[in-house]
């Protein structure tokens, strides 16, 4: 692995499932409480539906974990409604404009509309919605009372601005050119993916950068006084993946149950056949496999779902997409 970059991780089994409790509940979130990760998570799910890439086991997770984390910020109160990764740059952000400022937001969607709303409200400010797509720019604008101007065109001679928050998916898009059109600019947030900001250019044209690293200081601070807030969300996702665990044990185990039935209906009609008519097997075989799926469930309860897949294993049952 290439020096400096985090360590990839993955999840299996129910521990997927509290993780994506956790996450969709922003506990792991830069900014915990946020919107924005639970809006991002719906929004990725029903993408995947339309796509037809989800199945029985993906849906079950899903639609609890999104359950679960709305009932998670119900229950624990992290942060106010419409919370998002500018609030945290924003107190900071708004120490650095003059009274009366004139404002560049460049990215009209789920998260530039957060930030214009939180913004909105600040008294003698003038509010510019750049975006790639003028449509979104002015529907943005007549939202929150402000301008509206294509990228291109602000980017290479807009109006003049002091303050910059960058929400769109373009790396190092603002750099020393725009800079140097831009002498009123005092600080810009970047919260871009990639990074929207060139930082040395930035630093050499005396712009103060809130960028990932600040963020994620600030995102700190904000945590540690959270700390009694997130241990309680923290009780309450182990409290919710417990009760989720038996029947999400129970999906997984499901489409193996019809083949241990099967398994016992072929040993009996080794020695019975010609005895017993064929209805008259299948019904012995399933009293007879509902011994075997009681205990399976009873060691998914006990022993974790892991050791019922044992069970089913030396029985023969976990064959290819089962086995991985």
């Amino acid at each position: 692995m290439p020096e400096g970059l985090p360590r990839g991780y993955a999840y299996g089994g129910i521990a997927a499932l509290e993780q994506l409790i956790r996450l969709s509940a922003s506990l792991d979130s830069l900014n915990p409480g946020e919107d924005q990760v639970l809006a991002q998570v719906r929004g990725s799910y029903e993408l995947a539906k339309e796509a037809g890439t989800t199945g029985p086991l993906t849906d079950f997770a899903l639609q609890n974990a999104l359950r679960a984390a709305k009932r998670v910020r119900r229950e624990v109160v992290l942060a106010p409604v419409r919370t998002s990764l500018f609030s945290l740059a924003r107190p900071s952000f708004e120490a650095m404009l003059p009274k009366r400022a004139r404002i560049a937001l460049l990215g009209a969607g789920q998260m530039g509309e957060l930030v214009a709303r939180s913004m909105r409200a600040r008294p003698e400010t003038e509010f510019w919605i750049i975006n790639r797509g003028l449509e979104k720019a002015q529907r943005l604008a007549r939202l929150v009372g402000g301008h509206s101007l294509g990228l291109q065109t602000f980017l290479e001679g807009g109006p003049r601005v002091d303050g910059l928050v960058t929400v769109i998916s373009a790396e190092r898009l603002v750099g020393g050119a725009f800079f140097e059109r831009q002498p009123d600019l005092r600080v810009v947030v970047d919260l871009g993916m990639p990074r929207n900001v060139d930082p040395v250019a930035a630093q050499q044209a005396g712009v103060r950068l809130i960028g990932s690293e600040e963020l994620r200081k600030l995102g700190e601070v904000r945590r540690s006084r959270l700390e009694h807030a997130l241990r309680q969300a923290e009780v309450l996702v182990q409290e919710i993946t417990a009760e989720t665990e038996v029947e999400w044990n129970e999906r997984r185990l499901a489409p193996y149950y019809s083949g241990l039935r099967l398994a016992y209906q072929a040993k009996l009609a080794e020695s019975l056949t010609g005895v017993l008519s064929e209805d008259e097997l299948s019904r012995l075989a399933n009293r007879v496999a509902h011994i075997s799926l009681s205990g399976v469930r009873g060691l998914a309860r006990r022993q974790g779902v892991e050791a019922a897949m044992v069970f089913l294993d030396e029985a023969g049952l976990l064959t290819g997409e089962g086995r991985a």
